[in-house]
């Protein structure tokens, strides 16, 4: 007959130095500093016609030679994630001119498809968005207002 043995000491203080462990990735990931010293983190949020828009997607365009292009999506509070070399890792420094489209997902396909700003901000020409990055812990670019054709009032970009 086998004997069963029963977790020990040693099992527990494994168990418990590796939830401490785990337990300080998350609090350090959740601090709002990035673990790249590249990039600064980006906060902000995106309305359509005045409501949290959720799955927008801006391109952030390097106007100075020191930046490096980022891409960012917001989620369904409008909240921003930015990335530039991981998912949600923030900005280099610099100067950026950004651009934003607004697609559907198409389910069959797996993509985002059109655009329902109708292009008014999807071209440099056309966005009058411009962030200033600067090194640090958090850049708040605060509530980025877009505006889809034939709503009553026009504001920024």
């Amino acid at each position: 007959m086998k004997r069963i043995e029963r977790c020990g000491k040693k099992s527990r203080r494994s168990f418990a130095l590796a939830t401490l462990g785990l337990s300080t990735i998350l609090l350090l990931g959740c601090s709002g500093k990035t673990a790249d010293p590249r990039v600064a983190i980006v906060r902000g949020t995106v309305e359509v016609d005045a409501a949290p828009a959720e799955g927008v997607i801006l391109q952030l365009h390097p106007l100075t030679q020191d930046g490096v292009p980022a891409t960012g999506v917001s989620d369904k509070e409008g909240h921003l994630s930015i990335s530039t070399y991981t998912n949600g890792d923030g900005v280099v420094p610099g100067s950026y001119q950004v651009t934003c489209t607004w697609g559907t997902f198409d389910p069959m396909s797996r993509q985002m498809t059109g655009d329902r700003l109708v292009g008014r901000y999807a071209s440099t020409s056309d966005s009058k968005l411009v962030w200033e990055i600067t090194p640090g812990e958090e850049n708040d670019v605060g509530v980025v207002r877009l505006e889809t054709p034939g709503s009553q009032k026009l504001s920024n970009p």
